[in-house]
């Protein structure tokens, strides 16, 4: 998180001592492990998978490293791998599988419960950091385009994947393609993990000439480390790099969190109009960096 936070900007988070305090961030994705940087951090968790198990869980590790670039809070790194906002309040519907798949009438469940949480409790953003491609159900695509963009009505910030279909035009998820969602995409600087390989060349693009830009804006995806979602063998609990647009998400909501504990009376599309409007312009296609790289310290402390 290091080297994601030098390229972001968040050195300014820390100057105006924004933890995310007092905002809720829903999570839809493999559940939440355990780990020490996390502990006590999710107050409502629900199993939406075919399993229904009681109890806070990861048995894949995509949800678990998720939630600690959103909110981990470095402990067991000395603070090298905390997140975005260590002090927001979590909550997580389980809706992806062991092998990080999942099914469309999981993630509709699953937005229904949070739904029907922000009745009681507002939730402040959704962080998404899945894809949808190839779904030849037409009739289930468009209800859950629906169903988050009723969500964003209500006044949740939803912010979701491009995708990692990329580097061709109109590549980018199917739920991702909705003006109402904040779309991420991966952009590194030509960053490479050890293997060569980067998220931005696979980040899903927006389709070429279109108004709407998509995606809305890019972060950093390759090789981001956070939480593990179970100790190594005879070790204590540690952290694994993981690379994609999913990884991008969290930084962008953790970003929003920011945002909105330093202003909480902003509603979601402001929020969402100054993260597009406050990003650094990377003069490439917007297609591919939407608005632009996410820049915390134009977020945070510039009128736009």
């Amino acid at each position: 998180m290091d080297r994601v936070k030098r390229l972001i900007r968040y050195a300014c988070a820390k100057r105006l001592q924004l933890y995310g305090r007092g905002v809720r961030i829903a999570v839809l994705d493999s559940g939440i492990a355990p780990h020490p940087d996390l502990t006590g951090r999710t107050t409502e968790f629900r199993d939406f998978t075919k399993q229904a198990r009681i109890g806070a869980y990861d048995d894949c590790g995509h949800g678990t490293h998720i939630n600690g670039i959103l909110a981990g809070n470095g402990f067991m790194s000395d603070g090298r791998y905390s997140g975005m906002a260590p002090e927001c309040e979590l909550i997580n519907a389980k809706i992806l599988h062991a092998d990080g798949e999942g099914d469309s009438a999981a993630l509709l469940r699953a937005l229904e419960w949070v739904l029907g949480l922000h009745k009681r409790r507002r939730i402040h953003v959704l962080n998404l950091s899945l894809a949808v491609y190839g779904l030849e159900d037409e009739r289930m695509l468009l209800e859950m385009s629906r169903m988050l963009e009723y969500v964003s009505e209500k006044g949740i910030l939803v912010v979701t994947a491009a995708g990692n279909g990329g580097p061709a035009y109109g590549t980018i998820s199917q739920i991702a393609q909705s003006s109402r969602v904040l779309t991420v995409g991966c952009h590194d600087f030509g960053y490479t993990d050890k293997k060569g390989r980067s998220c931005e060349m696979r980040s899903g693009r927006g389709r070429y000439g279109l108004e709407i830009r998509k995606p809305d804006l890019v972060a950093p995806g390759t090789e981001i480390y956070s939480c593990a979602h179970r100790p190594a063998r005879g070790r204590k609990w540690g952290y694994t790099a993981k690379t994609g647009t999913s990884m991008s998400v969290p930084i962008v909501a953790g970003a929003a969190a920011l945002l909105m504990e330093q202003y909480p009376q902003m509603s979601a599309y402001m929020v969402k109009r100054k993260l597009q409007l406050s990003t650094t312009d990377l003069h490439e296609n917007y297609a591919k960096q939407g608005y632009g790289m996410l820049n915390m310290e134009k977020l945070l402390t510039f009128r736009v």
